[in-house]
């Protein structure tokens, strides 16, 4: 009965069609009106809403503050249902509270009301609140997931940071490539169209493409559009032509280091919760397709089979030989989660650090494109058409 219906009914002597999203039951048992049709719609048609990281981490924390106060989880459930409610800024959330509010009443488990709902939640989300189910240690979860969920959006905000000079360079050449192809090139085209034939074929031949563009804009945008889609979805699929990218030994070593500080994050955030190691690796495991859960399923494999935790991250050849030094201490030690927070807090610094240094670099060299840009307007342009008009005028002298 779970799924997304049209319904019609008669209201006020009105027939209205009415959507919904959810058990049709808790429809029946809401709705006073008569229902003379009702709709399924296939899930093929159903695009699961998101909801942002900033959702997780308030949930998380004020989820666990109710329960450190002695709340049990259902009544928590139904504050924040009736805050929203009565919150016009939260008003888009008091479905989702209300509905995961009526199946926990029936009876469901955190988990299986989470997981019922028609939200796409993000996977360690759920992970961690299923074993943790299991475990007894919901707040220890939460409370984890908070801090977990605080660093994602503090790395978000540094990237951005970071980006926001080379998007801003990046937007101004496309704005001047427009203008180039729409206004200067015509304009340029019109006003010394009888002296075009005396440019040097280089000139003439930017010229013509230039006018080809701008005649075929919506195609030719169309088709950079198409292109650069289908490049993010190769990169992020990882098919054959993305492999290749990632073997470019900048991106690569970039790649690795960012699948490391992931892995040692999650990790630690799991462990830190009271799961075992086991139980952290399959979990990280099945997230997803990306390197980070295939790496935690071969290292799971790895121990599986005989090898310590230490050996199978040396195999996996991506974990740095210091990382896998303080993870060995922590071990020995009976305290990895600490080397781990040890690992995570150095080491994201580092990674930072790194990246803002990167992305600075882009800075003068979108400068330089510029000036390249503009040493070639000249050049073929501005140049040719004076050195003709300067012949012409001794000529003529």
């Amino acid at each position: 009965m779970i799924g997304n219906y049209f319904v019609l009914v008669k209201e006020e002597r009105k027939f209205k069609f009415k959507f919904y999203e959810g058990d049709f039951r808790d429809f029946l048992y809401k709705c006073k009106l008569k229902i003379y049709f009702k709709l399924k719609i296939p899930k093929i048609f159903v695009f699961k809403k998101k909801l942002k990281i900033t959702w997780y981490k308030r949930f998380c924390e004020d989820l666990y503050f109710l329960l450190e106060s002695g709340i049990s989880l259902t009544e928590a459930i139904q504050i924040f249902s009736n805050n929203s409610k009565n919150n016009a800024r939260l008003k888009s959330e008091y479905k989702f509270y209300d509905s995961l509010y009526s199946k926990l009443l029936k009876g469901n488990l955190f988990y299986d009301a989470l997981s019922k709902m028609n939200y796409k939640l993000d996977n360690i989300f759920l992970s961690l609140i299923s074993v943790s189910e299991e475990t007894g240690k919901l707040s220890d979860v939460l409370n984890n997931l908070n801090k977990y969920y605080e660093d994602k959006i503090n790395i978000s905000n540094k990237i951005k940071s970071s980006m926001s000079y080379p998007i801003l360079l990046f937007t101004f050449l496309i704005i001047m490539f427009n203008l180039c192809i729409l206004v200067f090139i015509p304009s340029y085209f019109n006003s010394f169209q009888s002296q075009i034939s005396n440019l040097p074929n280089l000139s003439r031949i930017f010229i013509d493409v230039c006018l080809f563009i701008k005649d075929n804009y919506f195609t030719f945008c169309t088709l950079m559009i198409g292109s650069i889609t289908l490049f993010m979805t190769l990169i992020k699929n990882r098919v054959c032509f993305a492999k290749i990218i990632f073997k470019i030994p900048i991106i690569s070593k970039i790649h690795f280091k960012k699948c490391q500080l992931k892995f040692i994050q999650m990790l630690y955030y799991i462990i830190d919760s009271g799961i075992d190691l086991a139980t952290a690796l399959k979990i990280i495991g099945s997230l997803g397709n990306d390197d980070c859960s295939k790496y935690a399923n071969y290292i799971y494999g790895e121990i599986n089979q005989g090898s310590d935790f230490c050996e199978a991250l040396t195999n996996t050849k991506i974990f740095d030989s210091e990382v896998i030094s303080i993870i060995s201490v922590g071990e020995k030690s009976s305290n990895l989660a600490l080397a781990l927070k040890n690992i995570w807090t150095t080491y994201s610094k580092r990674h930072y650090e790194s990246f803002e240094r990167y992305s600075k670099l882009i800075e003068p060299i979108f400068i330089v494109i510029c000036g390249i840009i503009v040493l070639v307007f000249i050049s073929i342009f501005i140049i040719p058409l004076i050195s003709y008009e300067n012949f012409n005028s001794l000529w003529g002298g």
